[in-house]
């Protein structure tokens, strides 16, 4: 299986957005989620295509509208 972050597979990434208490999630988990390239998600985020902020030069997307967006409730 594929990973995306550092030895965390996918699955586990889009467990962790589930039952977490986050508001935000990083590009990499929002990418597992959507079964995209973080790179996808950067662009979306840069064409408002996704609620999101860039903080210290990484996006963090918020988790609300990224379910939404995913079909997710």
């Amino acid at each position: 299986m594929k990973t995306l972050t550092k030895g965390i597979a996918p699955t586990e990434l889009i467990t962790a957005a589930i039952e977490g208490n986050a508001p935000v999630v990083d590009a990499n988990t929002a990418a597992a989620i959507l079964a995209c390239s973080p790179r996808t998600i950067a662009r979306m985020c840069e064409q408002g295509k996704l609620k999101s902020a860039k903080v210290m030069g990484m996006w963090r997307i918020n988790k609300a509208a990224l379910f939404e967006l995913a079909g997710i409730e």
